[in-house]
């Protein structure tokens, strides 16, 4: 690979000899000087100098083996295709060349390399079908209508707020309930406990006992269900403000406070 053809070297020193004994022109003179100097230049592998030689001495005498010898050049400084297009330029002015069938193989292994060094291309993309026209995307149908507001928030919040605020109401209601037995209680107590009353210092007890007993239930449920329904009333109200609607309806919780007890009442507004 290194070393120039002999045949094509062979050629450029026949051609210029004859020329040389008889009275060689200024242009021939210097195409040779060119052309030796680029043969020092290949020796030494210097490809890159010995193919400027070689292309300035084509310009003024331009010789087929020159091209050969430029493909080479081209060839060893991995110009691929500059040393294809010289090897085929070379065989379609030297008709006759002995070495054809070698620079014919050499063009057919670069072409090879060439085809592997590039990239492959993508596929491209097929022309749609004479008469349909090309498919519109469709508009997907799961969406909402822009002029309702999309949800945002999880989907627990709703029924996680509606679980609070039953079992918190029916908490409250059973408070309710149990400071009505402890009114009972104590009328009960008070009237067995007056200067005309039937109980007896051990059933009076047994009734304060049961009184007190109803009292804790009350307090435990009344505060159990305020913060129950306190917090399915938070939930309810984020999820509503989450999805950006107005509600519909709206849910208040106000605490109160009686000569029975306390509680926390609720309204709501249609």
């Amino acid at each position: 690979m290194r070393t120039l053809s002999a045949t094509a070297l062979g050629v450029v020193l026949l051609l210029a000899a004859p020329v040389a004994r008889a009275e060689e022109s200024p242009t021939q003179a210097l195409a040779k000087k060119h052309y030796e100097t680029g043969k020092s230049y290949y020796e030494i592998a210097n490809y890159k100098e010995a193919l400027e030689e070689f292309e300035k001495a084509f310009k003024l005498q331009p010789l087929p083996a020159l091209l050969y010898n430029i493909g080479r050049c081209h060839e060893s400084l991995g110009n691929l295709k500059a040393a294809i297009a010289s090897y085929r330029e070379y065989l379609a002015k030297q008709k006759e060349s002995a070495d054809r069938a070698v620079i014919e193989a050499r063009i057919a292994n670069l072409e090879k390399r060439l085809a592997a060094e590039q990239p492959a291309r993508p596929p491209e993309p097929k022309p749609p079908a004479e008469g349909k026209p090309p498919a519109e995307s469709k508009p997907d149908e799961t969406r909402p209508p822009s002029d309702e507001p999309v949800a945002t928030g999880p989907r627990w919040r709703r029924p996680t707020g509606w679980a609070l605020l039953g079992v918190g109401v029916a908490s409250l209601a059973v408070g309710i309930a149990s400071g009505a037995l402890v009114k009972k209680k104590n009328d009960e107590y008070s009237e067995g406990a007056a200067a005309s009353g039937t109980k007896t210092y051990a059933e009076l007890e047994q009734i304060a006992d049961a009184g007190r007993r109803w009292q804790s239930i009350e307090i435990a449920t009344l505060v159990v269900g305020g913060v129950l329904a306190a917090a399915g009333s938070g939930l309810l109200i984020w999820d509503a403000t989450s999805r950006g609607k107005r509600q519909e309806r709206a849910l208040s919780l106000h605490p109160f406070v009686s000569a029975t007890g306390f509680g926390l009442a609720g309204s709501t507004r249609f």
